[in-house]
């Protein structure tokens, strides 16, 4: 399963996409896209609930739709 269809998986998971919305998005089957979605609910009920969260103490993070769409990851976009 590409990276990018795992981030655009989320996309669609975090701003509550219609299965519909989320298949067209991700460019992906109903299969993979239920794949995706499972993948997500599982990694998050593992973690403790303060422990759900991206970056850290000082850290800051930035999700940019422009990157998710376009499949890209920029460690430092500064």
């Amino acid at each position: 399963m590409e990276f990018v269809k795992i981030l655009r998986g989320m996309y669609c998971w975090v701003y509550d996409y219609t299965p519909a919305q989320a298949i067209d998005f991700c460019d992906c089957s109903e299969t993979t896209y239920i794949k995706i979605k499972d993948l997500i609910l599982q990694v998050t009920s593992e973690q403790e609930p303060e422990m759900v969260k991206i970056g850290g103490e000082g850290i800051g993070v930035q999700f940019d739709e422009t990157a998710i769409c376009n499949g890209e990851l920029i460690p430092n976009p500064s």
